[in-house]
């Protein structure tokens, strides 16, 4: 409902109808009229709020996520060449723990370059395939590192 229709209910206190009421009902209804004023200051405030320009942080997201995605490829890079010196399973672990890492990484890039190529008739059938493939990657990592936590206590 909006605010308007609520307004168009508060009790005249200067009418005849309102002189007629109970003392119990005027508190009823003037307490009824101090909600509707205090739901008409929200609104304004939520008015004035949607006027002003919402801050664009679409450049410091996209840094941040390809900030991150560097960062992973980094990493992946190192563990690889550890595992080809060292040749520790505890490494592989990590190596393929990060490698996960790596690919959700991919997926955030992917779908923040897609983010603004949206096609609303598009949607479910991209998203449902994103959604899947980064359900299946997250489970999988969790898998890993119960494993690997399972590893390592076994080692120790």
């Amino acid at each position: 409902m909006d605010i308007d229709d609520f307004k168009t209910k508060k009790w005249d206190t200067e009418s005849n109808e309102w002189k007629q009421l109970k003392r119990g009902t005027k508190d009823f209804y003037l307490s009824q009229n101090e909600e509707i004023d205090g739901f008409d200051e929200v609104q304004l405030l939520m008015d004035e709020k949607e006027s002003r320009p919402a801050p664009n942080y679409q450049k410091q997201e996209k840094f941040v996520i390809y900030l991150s995605f560097c960062a992973n490829i980094c990493l992946l890079i190192a563990l690889v060449l550890a595992v080809v010196f060292s040749g520790a399973i505890s490494i592989i672990a990590s190596l393929v723990d990060s490698s996960l890492d790596f690919f959700s990484a991919l997926i955030i890039v992917f779908t923040a370059r897609a983010k603004g190529k949206v096609n609303f008739y598009k949607y479910p059938q991209v998203n449902l395939v994103f959604d899947f493939l980064f359900f299946f990657l997250s489970q999988t990592q969790l898998k890993i590192k119960r494993e690997k936590k399972d590893l390592n206590q076994l080692e120790s």
